[in-house]
């Protein structure tokens, strides 16, 4: 069992994903920018497939496949830059002390979205971002503006998917 940086347990370290919401959030909905462009038929491919393997560090992971898809594809990234230069310096600055990466005090895994994002815009990858509240947002986002990021809670049971 692993304790997540908010205290909550996982079975899986690769479910490491800490739920924060910051109401501030709320001021930047996606349905905001869909009215500013037209909609386009388009393929957003990724071409790389980085590798979690049985660690933590989804939010870097999921950042990372979002830059490398299209339309605004960032080349050469890997699965070190997903954990450090993304997963580990979310972890220095968002709400909870410590984390994984060395040196931390205490060791834990996780982090939020918003911590992820926030590098990567910090980065220079992202100019600004913006949040869906529902279904319809998220198919309006990655149908007007592209790739998305998701933050999902994850349950009993979805790691043993196949099995069922």
């Amino acid at each position: 069992m692993f304790t997540l940086k908010d205290g909550s347990k996982t079975n899986d370290i690769r479910l490491d994903r800490v739920v924060f919401f910051d109401d501030r959030s709320r001021e930047y909905p996606i349905r905001r920018m869909v009215a500013v462009k037209k909609l386009r038929s388009y393929t957003w491919r990724c071409n790389i497939y980085l590798d979690q393997g049985r660690e933590g560090a989804c939010v870097g992971f999921g950042i990372s496949h979002e830059l490398s898809a299209r339309p605004a594809e960032v080349p050469g990234l890997s699965n070190a830059f997903a954990r450090e230069a993304i997963y580990w310096d979310a972890q220095k600055i968002d709400e909870w002390p410590g984390g994984a990466y060395p040196g931390a005090e205490p060791k834990y895994e996780g982090t939020s979205v918003l911590a992820g994002v926030k590098i990567a815009q910090k980065k220079g990858f992202f100019d600004s971002y913006y949040w869906g509240f529902s279904l319809n947002d998220l198919a309006l986002g990655v149908g007007y503006r592209g790739p998305a990021v998701l933050g999902l809670a994850w349950l009993a049971g979805r790691v043993d998917t196949d099995a069922k």
